[in-house]
């Protein structure tokens, strides 16, 4: 249990009857209150929602499984926003470690590019003391891996490297830490968020009209 909500409620959620399967992962975090204290750990089965990989938890309801795992499609978005906004700035280490980033090559291309960005986002909701309006604060959530083959300018003749998934990862990265520092200093008026954000915003830009 975190905050009153158990792994149990939060099932209901991200599993069930076909009409949550659309929108009820999206709909967990509204239903978290924040009361009390994060716990020091991560609630038994919140990985198997998060990774697809059962481990602890049967999920009641068929439609957020495949076969032996769990439909992380359904299920991952409101496993990781969930627990960010429950333990909002508590800085819960064992969370926090939870939604650390892949740091090589072979387990970021498990994980969903979208995921990578909604991970970011609840690691930043988690540390929110700890974010800051620079380019080094943003760049450190991106594995050293992803940097360096973007900063040489790997192409998919790389050995062992794929490169659009690492592009990809790349931007989702970016663009989860460009969120989090956005929330955290709305309505500021800092100078420093605004530099470090433009410039992530005119490089998507460029990205996106290279095609």
């Amino acid at each position: 249990m975190v905050n009153g909500v158990t792994v149990k409620s939060c099932e209901y959620f991200v599993c069930g009857d076909e009409e949550r399967q659309h929108y009820g992962s999206r709909a967990a975090p509204s239903s978290c209150h924040c009361n009390t204290a994060c716990q020091a750990t991560v609630p038994a089965g919140l990985t198997d929602f998060i990774t697809g990989k059962i481990s602890t938890i049967k999920p009641s309801g068929h439609y957020c499984q495949k076969g032996e795992n769990v439909t992380i499609e359904v299920t991952a978005p409101g496993a990781i926003l969930a627990p960010g906004m429950i333990c909002f700035n508590t800085n819960t280490a064992a969370l926090a470690g939870c939604m650390t980033l892949p740091a090589t090559p072979y387990l970021l291309d498990q994980v969903h590019p979208d995921f990578l960005l909604l991970r970011t986002v609840a690691l930043g909701v988690i540390t929110w003391h700890s974010v800051l309006p620079t380019l080094e604060w943003v760049e450190a959530h991106v594995p050293s891996c992803v940097l360096t083959h973007v900063r040489r300018g790997g192409n998919q003749s790389t050995p062992g490297i794929d490169c659009e998934s690492m592009h990809q990862a790349h931007h989702n990265i970016l663009a989860g830490a460009g969120l989090v520092l956005g929330l955290r200093l709305a309505g500021s008026s800092n100078n420093q968020a605004f530099d470090v954000l433009g410039k992530y915003t005119t490089t998507s830009t460029i990205v996106i009209l290279r095609g």
